[in-house]
């Protein structure tokens, strides 16, 4: 498995826990890891990061 993958993964299960400061944390981290080419990913680790602005108040 791609590690950007298991970076987003684990993101997600942060997420969901309701550790959002967390889950921005690895959304953040994960972009870095995923290629460029592979544009659908980027926008889902790009707009996963954004839903978690909001929810901390840091729109």
């Amino acid at each position: 498995m791609k590690i950007y993958i298991v970076v987003k993964l684990e993101g997600n299960s942060l997420f969901s826990s309701g550790n959002i400061a967390g889950a921005a944390s690895r959304y953040l981290e994960a972009p870095a890891l995923c290629p460029v080419k592979s544009k659908k990913e980027r926008v889902v680790l790009y707009t996963n990061r954004a839903q978690c602005y909001p929810l901390l108040q840091q729109p």
